[in-house]
């Protein structure tokens, strides 16, 4: 390869995967430990609302499913997740804004947009 072509060759060998997103592969572990939290991008185009949209799980310790959510953050904007106890998480998105995953009095999770 000529040294003329191999900087544009880098330059678009490092575009290319840098540009590529992966969903979240290892759980987050809630603060008491009991549960994971884990991300993935919904590919289901059966809503066009919540395609590419920031899907939520919550397992416990043994892998079960506590709560599924596709949320309505979208994966092609900046986001972030967090949890802030054990019974709540929030994802940050530059499009949505704030959202809040809580655990209810029943036990089940509910997701809800802050208010302004």
């Amino acid at each position: 390869m000529s040294r003329r072509i191999w900087p544009i060759f880098f330059f678009v060998a490092v575009l290319i995967g840098g540009c590529s997103r992966a969903a979240t592969a290892r759980g987050q572990k809630s603060p008491d430990g009991t549960m994971s939290l884990t991300t993935s991008v919904n590919q289901s185009k059966s809503d066009a609302t919540r395609y590419l949209c920031v899907v939520v799980d919550i397992t416990d310790s043994a892998g079960k499913t506590l709560h599924h959510e596709v949320t309505p953050a979208s994966d092609t904007q900046r986001w972030s997740i967090q949890w802030l106890s054990s019974d709540e998480v929030l994802l940050k998105s530059s499009d949505v804004g704030n959202y809040h995953i809580r655990r209810q009095p029943d036990g089940r999770w509910k997701g809800e947009l802050a208010a302004l």
